[in-house]
C-alpha cells in the first residue's frame, strides 16, 4: 500500500530521468532501512505500531526500488530481443535471488538470531545499489546503450523543429520501425495521428 502512494510522483520523475537513477535511490533506502526496521520490529513491544512503521518505511523504499526496474530492464535490449532479453533476466534473478529469500530467511531464524533477517536484507539492498550504480555509471559514460530513452530527446527535437517551421504540415517519421503520421492540430495544439 505504501508504496501505491509513491507512484504517481515516481512516474512523473522517470519521464524526466534515467529509471535506473529512481532504482539506485530505492534499493539505497532499501539497503538503509532494513536492518533497523528488523531491529525495531523483533525487540518492539507494540507490534501493531512497528508492523505499521516497518510496512511503511520498507514499502516506500522497496517500492521506489522495483517501481521503474521493469523499464529500466526493457531499455537494455533492442526491440527484437527485449522479450528474451527482459524474461531471461528477470527470471533468473527471481529463481536465485527471490527462489533462495525464504531458505535464506527461515535458516537464519533457525538460529534464533532474528537480526540475522534484517542483514541479509540490507545486504541484498546493497548489492543491488552496487549493481544499479554500477548501470548508471555505464549509461553515463557511454557503455550501456538507451534503446528506448536515447531516442526520446531525437523526436522532442523533431517535434519542436516541425512546430516551429511548419505548424500545419505532417511531421512523419519511423520509430521502431513502424510507419507513424502526425499532423498539428493548431486548434487543440497537439499532434495528431494520420493512420
Amino acid at each position: 500500500m505504501a508504496s501505491w502512494l509513491v507512484l504517481p510522483f515516481l512516474n512523473d520523475v522517470c519521464c524526466r530521468i534515467d529509471p535506473i537513477t529512481i532504482t539506485l535511490a530505492g534499493s539505497i533506502g532499501v539497503a538503509l532501512v532494513s536492518f533497523p526496521l528488523f531491529y525495531l520490529l523483533s525487540t518492539s513491544d507494540n507490534l501493531r505500531v512497528m508492523s505499521v512503521v516497518v510496512l511503511g518505511s520498507y514499502g516506500v523504499a522497496a517500492g521506489i526500488a522495483s517501481s521503474h526496474l521493469s523499464v529500466f530492464v526493457a531499455d537494455l535490449f533492442p526491440i527484437n530481443l527485449r522479450a528474451l532479453g527482459f524474461g531471461m533476466s528477470f527470471n533468473v534473478a527471481m529463481a536465485f535471488v527471490g527462489g533462495s529469500t525464504p531458505l535464506v530467511n527461515a535458516a537464519i531464524l533457525e538460529t534464533e538470531w532474528t537480526l540475522g533477517v534484517g542483514l541479509y536484507w540490507s545486504l541484498m539492498g546493497g548489492v543491488t545499489s552496487l549493481a544499479a550504480a554500477w548501470g548508471v555509471y555505464c549509461r553515463r559514460s557511454g557503455n550501456l546503450p538507451s534503446y528506448l530513452l536515447g531516442h526520446r530527446e531525437e523526436h522532442a527535437k523533431s517535434f519542436k523543429v516541425a512546430d516551429e517551421a511548419c505548424p500545419g504540415d505532417t511531421l512523419e517519421f519511423e520509430p521502431c520501425s513502424n510507419n507513424l503520421s502526425l499532423s498539428w492540430d493548431a486548434t487543440t495544439n497537439v499532434y495528431r495521428s494520420n493512420s
